[in-house]
């Protein structure tokens, strides 16, 4: 598949359920899709997919992003129609996801389902379909987390899905997951946690500043 270079960044033409734009290739990215606010509004795609689950979906030099979690049915790399991608709808008023050039940002959540080559001397860049193609999860807690001095933090609870039901918060510090020290298992393996099968139950120790630990149970499952 050809792209052409954004400064350093690669684009190319794709489309989302039917809707052509350019996208940029983001391999720093955990999300799968992620739709800019300029493209969100002129497409009104707010009001197709009616999404009630919302809120920070990430973070970047810039600070906090924000969004609608949804589903698209297809989109196209290339040659390549991929099914069932979870894309976050932004909200953002500044910043890159607010960048009115291009239509969306292509991230790990796509790209793991391949084998990705990049030729950049010829702007060419390479998809196999992998073992994972058909994977199409991801998180299921609806938990925003990252790593923070005092261990594992909670950055942003998207609305309407497990973790906010359980009553998790913006700044909450996860203690242990299933009985295991948070900061021993590190982040990668409490995103893996966070994304098992839907009806998985997952025990947390949660602190909140100076108030005492408190227990947390979640049951996963399948929010968009």
């Amino acid at each position: 598949m050809p792209f052409v270079f954004y400064q350093s960044i690669p684009q190319f033409k794709g489309t989302v359920d039917g809707l052509s734009g350019t996208f940029e290739v983001d391999t720093g990215s955990r999300g799968a899709l992620t739709l800019m606010s300029p493209f969100v509004a002129s497409h009104e795609l707010a009001k197709k997919y009616d999404s009630n689950v919302a809120g920070i979906t990430g973070y970047g030099i810039g600070g906090a992003s924000s969004a609608r979690v949804t589903r698209v049915k297809t989109m196209t790399v290339g040659s390549v129609e991929v099914p069932n991608v979870i894309t976050d709808l932004s909200t953002d008023t500044m910043g890159a996801m607010a960048d009115s050039s291009v239509s969306g940002n292509l991230g790990g959540g796509v790209l793991k389902r391949f084998t990705v080559t990049f030729d950049y001397r010829n702007q060419i860049m390479y998809l196999q379909k992998s073992a994972d193609f058909a994977q199409t999860e991801g998180d299921r807690s609806g938990l925003v987390i990252a790593a923070a001095k005092a261990g594992i933090r909670v950055l942003g609870v998207l609305t309407s899905t497990p973790a906010a039901r359980a009553g998790l918060v913006p700044r909450d510090l996860l203690k242990t997951v299933n009985g295991v020290d948070a900061s021993h298992l590190g982040l990668v393996r409490i995103r893996q946690i966070l994304s098992g099968p839907p009806g998985t139950t997952v025990n947390l120790t949660v602190s909140t500043g100076t108030a005492a630990a408190r227990a947390v149970t979640l049951t996963l499952k399948d929010y968009v």
